[in-house]
Parts: structure tokens; sequence; C-alpha cells
């Protein structure tokens, strides 16, 4: 089974179709979604994209990139992909601390907001780009990226762009040694050490459905360049909208729904007296 498309048709897609993937460091979910975005979908990407951490950047280029024994050229190969997939090492965003410090891991508050914002970013801008189809898998990494990505697709998705989770079947889960269902069964040993046929393989996409709020946002959220703190305090300001005014002491101004407001003295005077 191939599922290459021809050079003509290829050319004559259109939007452009992008995979945006939070992963770890089990870079299999990659491949798998692809194959099941192919399968499922007939949603073939144009580009892949991902987010991780330094590890799980490391991880993907030996894994899915290494020129010759990458599993991402070796699944292109076996599905007449090859060239038709953009996906190489500037392909990938690491996650980075507030002084530019690329992130191994994420094991505190800080490094959790970090991977808040970079997610925001990425997905943001990508969902701004009104010739392109977003679809993004929340497979992989901490389940926390898992859900800033999620949630940032509740803020920046448009009616056609779309969540999902990859779904495999034990002991095909997490094994080292599969990447994606092949076109002609091979024998994989699994953790007990006992080897299985890959027809026994099972990949499946669940869809996540998100509460789309984009056509509420401001203007100025929808290119992803806000913090994610400062997404979500935006977003419930614009929708949930407040009249609760608090007067500053120093007489200059009031904060509304708390967002500071400066007057000049006659203003301020009129509006207390009010």
């Amino acid at each position: 089974m191939k599922f290459g498309n021809s050079q003509k048709e290829m050319t004559a897609r259109a939007p452009r179709r992008l995979l945006v993937a939070v992963v770890g460091m089990s870079p299999q979910v990659v491949t798998e979604t692809i194959w099941a975005l192919i399968k499922e979908r007939r949603f073939c990407p144009d580009e892949v994209r991902l987010i991780t951490t330094c590890n799980g950047r490391n991880r993907a280029l030996r894994d899915l990139l290494d020129p010759t024994e990458g599993r991402f050229h070796a699944f292109c190969r076996d599905y007449g992909l090859v060239g038709k997939i953009r996906f190489d090492e500037d392909s990938i965003t690491v996650i980075q601390d507030d002084e530019g410090r690329e992130l191994d891991d994420i094991r505190t508050p800080e490094e959790s907001a970090a991977a808040a914002d970079t997610i925001v970013r990425v997905i943001g801008n990508v969902c701004s780009d009104p010739n392109t189809i977003v679809h993004v898998s929340i497979a992989g990494g901490r389940k926390s990226m898992g859900f800033f990505a999620g949630y940032a697709m509740s803020l920046f998705a448009r009616p056609r762009d779309s969540v999902s989770h990859v779904l495999v079947n034990d002991p095909f889960e997490s094994n080292r040694d599969f990447f994606y269902p092949p076109p002609e069964e091979k024998e994989i040993v699994d953790a007990r050490g006992e080897s299985i046929s890959s027809r026994e393989a099972r990949v499946m996409l669940a869809d996540i459905p998100i509460v789309r709020l984009r056509t509420g946002l401001p203007d100025n959220l929808l290119t992803g360049d806000a913090s994610f703190g400062r997404a979500v305090a935006e977003a419930q300001r614009t929708l949930f909208p407040s009249t609760a005014l608090v007067f500053r002491e120093d007489a200059r101004g009031v904060l509304c729904d708390g967002v500071e407001v400066l007057l000049p003295p006659a203003q301020y005077a009129v509006l207390r007296w009010m």
C-alpha cells in the first residue's frame, strides 16, 4: 500500500497541511500520527513541526531524522513519501527559559510556564496563516505539554483545524522498535523479549473536541505573541467582561477589571463623584 500522491497532485493541493506535535522521549508518536492521519483522514501533512525539550530534540534527531537509521525517512521510503513532507532539524522548536537556555526537561513551575509560552507562541503563529490547515497531536511529552497544546488550540484554532491523540495497542505502545505499521509484515521484539508480528499492531487516532474561542478574542492575541498567562487572562476578560472598578489611591485613575486606566484629574473626580 502506497500513500503518496502524484507530483501534480502535490503541487496543486492547497492549502498547506501542517502537523504540530508536542513530544518528549518517545518520538514514535510522530510517525504513528502521520500514518494514522493518512490512513484514517486522507490528511498527508506537507510539513511537520515539533515542540520539545533539548533531550527530546536529541532523541528525535537520532530516532527519526538520522540520515541512515532515522525512522521518519524509513516511513517515507516505505510509503512513497520521500521528499513530500518537510521535516528536518529546523522544524524542531526547543523550549527555552527566560534567559534563552534550552530546557533539558520540565521539572519546575518556571519551566512549565516556559513550555506553556512556547506552545502558545508556536500554535498561535501557525494558526494565523490563512493558507494553512493545522493538526495538533498532544500524544507526546509531559502531560502538561499536551494540556497547553490543547488549550492553545481552543484559543487559536479555526473551524478546519483539529486536535488528536494517537493510540497504540499493547505491546506496541512505547516499544523502542515500533514506529508505525510497515507495509510488509515484520517481527518485533516486545519488552519480555518475545517476538510479535507487526500485523497485530493497531494505531488509531482519537479526536479531541475543543471549544473554539478564536472569534471572540481581540486581534492582538491571535498571532500567539502573548504569553500563556496573558492570553488566558485576555480571553477571560474578553469573553466574560466585568464592570468592577477600583479607584487608585494616588487619584491618577482606576483599575477596570484589572486593567489600569489613567485619567486626567477632572475626569477622575467626575467618575469618583458618580
